[in-house]
């Protein structure tokens, strides 16, 4: 599988994919499952949303094989998370 090259640092893929994500994207994915993952080309606009990141990725990628990718939850700007959390009403 050939890897796209990155052309923006991490700070810009984040600014514009939130920004891009908050126009456009967040209304067509009001009532999704908050856990489903948002892969958004920041250069197009163009964006894949699914419950498996590789589906919507390689539909993504399918489109646009050299898109600029950021990617986040649809409830969430966190894409994954490490070690436990605590469950509300845990004692």
């Amino acid at each position: 599988m050939a890897t796209t090259k990155r052309r923006y640092p991490k700070e810009e893929i984040v600014k514009r994919g939130d920004a891009i994500f908050e126009k456009d994207v967040k209304r067509h994915v009001k009532g999704r499952d908050p856990m489903d993952y948002v892969l958004i080309d920041i250069e197009t606009g163009d964006y894949e949303v699914d419950a498996v990141h590789m589906a919507a990725h390689d539909r993504l990628r399918g489109r646009n094989p050299d898109a600029q990718i950021y990617a986040r939850r649809v409830g969430s700007r966190v894409l994954h998370h490490f070690g436990g959390r605590i469950r509300p009403g845990a004692k």
